[in-house]
């Protein structure tokens, strides 16, 4: 009985944890690419944004 359980957490932990890899992976990928076209566009770094609305 302690197989099947642990079995069944594992899977529950597998199906959750994937989809917040990507979600994370994703935000991160577009927090990069954000920052680099600021960087591009902005004359000697003058421009300092705290907050960005999308």
């Amino acid at each position: 009985m302690d197989t099947s359980v642990t079995i069944i957490g594992l899977a529950l932990t597998f199906i959750i944890a994937i989809p917040l890899f990507y979600v994370i992976r994703s935000n991160s990928i577009n927090k990069t690419k954000i920052k680099n076209i600021k960087t591009k566009f902005s004359q000697n770094n003058r421009f300092n944004f705290e907050l960005t609305e999308t």
